[in-house]
């Protein structure tokens, strides 16, 4: 009997740059921008009378998880961990940045390029 075996592809990637810093931001993975949906909607619901401390602490854990799906768990620490990990003004505008750039016309397109590409590979053992 035969096996076949796959390899998948790595995402197309966007070059950034942050403060300077460079970043490669991962295109392709929608959770980004429907997770970045719900989570403005979570600040708008922060801002009502009502949330607390611990609203608070959520939306920043749960946006630092949005930006480590785009960038990675590192570049996460960096931009929005660590003493930057409660200052939402700081990770509101991090998560824009991003949104920004997975939705720009040259994301679209390497993503749209890559789906009509046949790139996965098969190999018959």
């Amino acid at each position: 009997m035969t096996t076949r075996t796959y390899t998948l592809r790595t995402n197309p990637t966007m070059g950034i740059e942050i403060d300077g810093r460079p970043y490669e931001v991962q295109l392709g993975n929608v959770s980004f921008l429907l997770d970045a949906d719900e989570w403005q909607r979570g600040l708008e619901r922060l801002a009502k009378p009502g949330a607390g401390a611990d609203d608070a602490r959520r939306l920043a854990e749960s946006g630092r998880a949005i930006v480590a799906t785009a960038l990675g768990d590192e570049a996460a620490d960096e931009l929005v961990g660590g003493e930057n990990r409660l200052n939402l003004y700081r990770l509101i505008d991090v998560v824009r940045i991003l949104a920004d750039a997975i939705g720009s016309d040259e994301a679209m397109g390497a993503m749209a390029g890559a789906a009509a590409s046949d790139a996965s590979t098969l190999e018959l053992a």
